[in-house]
């Protein structure tokens, strides 16, 4: 809560007038609302510059 790009976004979000459905800087409904239909890709693309990108990676060992 206390990272700079943290209240950036914040700051974006209400810019965007976006604030109103998030509520709150909840990470499942800003996925949520990314994933949709409802924001311009400029929006989309103003909220994700704050954003990490991570990899994940699932390994499993299996008997031959």
């Amino acid at each position: 809560k206390k990272d700079l790009r943290r209240y950036e976004l914040e700051t974006t979000i209400k810019e965007l007038e976006l604030w109103d459905q998030i509520q709150e800087m909840s990470a499942y409904k800003l996925k949520s609302l990314l994933k949709s239909e409802d924001l311009s890709e400029n929006h989309k693309l103003s909220i994700l510059e704050y954003m990490d990108e991570e990899t994940k990676v699932k390994l499993s060992l299996k008997k031959l």
